[in-house]
């Protein structure tokens, strides 16, 4: 309803300066033709010519265009309509142009076109130009923090070998991350930056950076948004059997969208940000000082490795099995010998703890900018792989023992370990299968150490992914045992259902994401809808439903309303225990409370492969 007063204060006279302005637009051509990406959604569907959603979409394109001219933010987002035919819209001036005299006439001609040709009787459309983005949905995208749909291109140019590449990325991830704090502290939600390479790296000398997210997120959503996006710029990848990192990437989102290049693409001003050249010797003095510490702590069957070994054991890198958490992964033979913080903490947790559904970490590599975790070879790669993929689909026999042994790998880091650990981010990428299918929990970078399975514990940082992280870590930053239960729940949704977490699936109409989904459906008592379809042929309905129904357990709202890991060991091997009923499932569409933070907050939340 907020939204809908909005509408309703803007006067006649801003609405028909919008109107003049869409008028006026008619001429512009080529430049609102050629927009960078367009997505023109078929599973919102279209409307019909002069139907009441099309006069609404009229209206909206009028009311952003004239929102945007009244802001020095180039900024504006409006609802115009009453159900069914509602229709929510967004529009931002990218950068130096939003200051600039052409930008609501450049909006109000792509929105002309892009309504007229390019997606027309399209209820869902995303286009982005190189100054300009606008997106309207009959969906309410407005009420969520999602980015999407993002799009990214990167420089064809590249900085090539093992050292100068991580010496590149490394400086990048830093300006990155320094333009999107001051962005998240800028009214104006916008930074730029640029940072000394240090001794030129095969001709680059600087790296130049800029940030912009909508004005009305929040400093921490912002920064978070920030932060999603720009960790899914691969920084270091493979090409022609050397490691290389791009020298200029450029990420498009609806809420907010980076850059980074080794040539400056803006304009200076006093409040861009100029970082230091790097300390060289700084970093080298740690990562001997910790080489003695890894060794010092870690048992026998643990090596440290140097990176030529690691180089010739995976054959010049050459065997790449996919993408993990912190980058690329190859398969290696060994002998038979045996982000900084993250690295350290997996490496001092995952060799303390050994159990069959533990991935076995067998080594590392500490050497310059280059460090690696050595694990035992998963030849079945990650269950993501497996319940998403197009190939063979798994049968409910098989689905049912990963739960299950899922489920004893989080009871023994939870319960039955020498020291209580909560993973922090489990997600289908993070749970790998051997020959057998047995699933084997990993990546412990961001977990952390508790000295009960029930003590909660405050962070100013929040770590994880989208889509798995329970509503009181997300919201509160408050995590114990049962945010781990909750991320298990999901998983559990995703094994039965075939379907990604982070998706949005329709029940009348209402788009729900999977949580709220399978409640509806188990709700209604129509638990076969949420079953992979490749299920459907075996007779195992009441085990599903009962799984189902363990899993809405696991992603209730509130936490002392989740069973404990061992409760739900209990649930899921004896069929004849009667279940309690699960509440409504817990989101975090709202943005984290910062008011019990005694000191400035971080975020970074990563988006599901």
């Amino acid at each position: 309803m907020s939204v809908l007063v909005l509408l309703i204060l803007l006067s006649p006279a801003s609405i028909s300066a919008g109107v003049q302005t869409l008028q006026a637009a008619n001429s512009v051509t080529a430049r609102s033709a050629s927009p960078f990406y367009y997505n023109c959604s078929e599973t919102a569907g279209r409307y019909t010519p002069n139907s009441t959603f099309g006069s609404n979409l009229k209206a909206l394109g009028a009311a952003l265009v004239a929102g945007a001219n009244a802001t020095a933010t180039g900024f504006a987002s409006r609802t115009v309509g009453v159900p069914p035919d509602y229709v929510y819209g967004l529009v931002l001036c990218l950068a130096e142009h939003a200051a600039g005299p052409s930008c609501a006439s450049d909006l109000a001609a792509a929105f002309r076109f892009v309504t007229g040709e390019l997606c027309p009787s399209y209820r869902d459309v995303t286009v982005y130009y190189d100054k300009y983005m606008l997106r309207f949905s009959g969906d309410d995208f407005l009420s969520t923090l999602s980015n999407e749909p993002e799009w990214s291109i990167y420089n064809t140019n590249s900085v090539r070998g093992g050292q100068a590449a991580g010496l590149l990325a490394e400086r990048v991830m830093e300006l990155m991350d320094a333009t999107a704090t001051y962005a998240a502290s800028s009214p104006s939600r916008y930074a730029t930056g640029e940072v000394a390479v240090g001794p030129p790296v095969q001709g680059v000398e600087n790296v130049y950076a800029l940030v912009q997210c909508t004005p009305d997120l929040t400093g921490d959503q912002c920064r978070s948004c920030i932060v999603n996006s720009t960790a899914r710029i691969p920084m270091l990848s493979v090409a022609s059997l050397l490691i290389t990192t791009e020298v200029g990437a450029r990420i498009f989102g609806v809420r907010c969208t980076a850059r980074y290049e080794t040539t400056i693409f803006f304009t200076e001003t006093n409040t861009t940000i100029k970082l230091p050249m790097a300390k060289k010797s700084r970093l080298h003095t740690e990562l001997k000082l910790w080489e003695k510490e890894i060794i010092s702590e870690c048992d026998a069957g643990f090596s440290l490795h140097k990176f030529a070994e690691i180089k010739h054991a995976t054959d010049n890198f050459s065997s790449k099995l996919g993408e993990g958490g912190f980058g690329p992964v190859f398969q290696a033979t060994l002998s038979s010998r045996q982000g900084l913080l993250e690295f350290k903490n997996e490496i001092r947790l995952i060799a303390k703890l050994q159990h069959i559904n533990l991935v076995r970490l067998l080594g590392c590599c500490i050497e310059n900018n280059e460090r690696m975790l050595v694990y035992e070879y998963m030849p079945k790669k990650s269950l993501d792989s497996s319940i998403f993929g197009a190939g063979e689909k798994l049968s409910w026999y098989v689905r049912r023992r990963i739960i299950e042994g899922i489920a004893q790998g989080i009871l023994y880091i939870h319960e039955q370990s020498n020291m209580c650990v909560i993973h922090r981010d489990l997600k289908p990428s993070n749970i790998l299968l051997d020959n057998e299918m047995n699933p084997k929990i990993s990546d412990f970078g961001i977990a952390r150490i508790c000295t009960s399975n029930m003590t909660e514990s405050n962070t100013t940082t929040v770590i994880g992914t989208i889509g798995y992280m329970a509503p009181e870590y997300f919201s509160h930053r408050t995590y114990s045992a049962k945010s781990d239960i909750f991320s298990f729940g999901v998983l559990v949704l995703e094994i039965i259902s075939g379907k990604v977490a982070f998706g949005s699936y329709q029940i009348d109409g209402r788009s729900h994401d999977l949580r709220r989904y399978a409640w509806q459906l188990w709700k209604d008592e129509k638990c076969e809808e949420l079953v992979d379809p490749s299920l459907s042929e075996e007779n195992e309905g009441m085990d599903i439903i009962r799984c189902t129904q363990v899993a809405l357990l696991c992603v209730q709202e509130r936490a002392e309303d989740r069973p404990t890991m061992r409760e739900v060991n209990v649930m899921l091997n004896s069929n004849n225990m009667t279940l309690s009923l699960p509440t409504k499932p817990g989101c975090h569409d709202t943005a984290p409370d910062t008011s019990g933070a005694s000191q400035p907050t971080d975020m970074s939340i990563t988006l599901p492969r």
